[in-house]
């Protein structure tokens, strides 16, 4: 399924040739992650709009572009390990509460962590898996590549085209009135959606230099990233919706 996701994507070419900094191909890699899937798979509820294992799926073709781009500019990149982070980032969140942890993203990491010690992986190796699943978690610290490649990737649809990530935050408004029970007004959706993504964005999402601001601004992704919240900011119920529809009917 995993490596099923990538063949057939346009922006992706010979995507199996490509060669990380410690010399592991990208198909060798996806032909690794792939032997993880059915396990993760079992940790996500389908029920959840948009933290299901789709979401996963569906985002796999942008973490491989991640990686050509890090071999392209000569970045060095654990492709097996942020393959597998991508994979349990997620892990178990449709369980109730925290469960005692800090928040969901600590307690996939747990789970993860457990999981990649009954399977003999080194307690460093076990590190480059934990840290950027911790890393998806809001207000946490971007420390090094693997972090930021794998928030780069659950957060694509913030500086997408900006009808998937509206689009996305109605699905997460579905999502929350479930777990939670309650009906969320649309002024709460915004002010929702103005507070997690000002705060995902307040970390810098350049991945090379071509994507900073000569000037020391914001770099590219942060840049679109904030226009598309303020777009969704001004719009309406009736607006957003018909944005949504004419998007649904482009893709069909």
């Amino acid at each position: 399924m995993i490596v099923a996701c990538i063949r057939g994507r346009f922006f992706i070419e010979r995507w199996y040739t490509i060669r990380s900094m410690s010399n592991v191909s990208t198909g060798d890699a996806l032909q690794v992650i792939q032997t993880f899937e059915p396990e993760a798979r079992q940790g996500y509820a389908p029920w959840l709009g948009f933290h299901n294992f789709d979401h996963v799926l569906r985002e796999i073709p942008y973490l491989v572009k991640q990686w050509a781009i890090c071999d392209t500019y000569g970045i060095e990149v654990d492709k097996v390990e942020t393959g597998v982070a991508w994979l349990r980032h997620d892990y178990e969140f449709g369980v109730p509460g925290d469960s005692g942890f800090d928040s969901k993203e600590a307690r996939s990491e747990t789970l993860t962590r457990e999981e990649l010690r009954r399977k003999g992986w080194a307690a460093e190796r076990i590190a480059k898996v934990s840290s950027p699943i911790l890393a998806t978690a809001l207000d946490s610290d971007i420390t090094c590549v693997n972090d930021l490649v794998v928030v780069r990737t659950d957060l694509n649809n913030i500086w997408g085209m900006y009808p998937f990530m509206a689009r996305t935050a109605l699905v997460l408004r579905r999502e929350e009135e479930r777990m939670s029970g309650k009906l969320m007004t649309f002024e709460t959706l915004q002010e929702k959606v103005e507070d997690r993504l000002g705060r995902y964005l307040d970390r810098d999402m350049a991945l090379t230099d071509d994507e900073r601001s000569p000037d020391g601004g914001d770099s590219l992704p942060n840049k679109t990233g904030k226009a598309n919240l303020r777009r969704f900011l001004n719009e309406t119920p009736e607006s957003l919706a018909e944005i949504v529809r004419m998007h649904v009917e482009s893709i069909r």
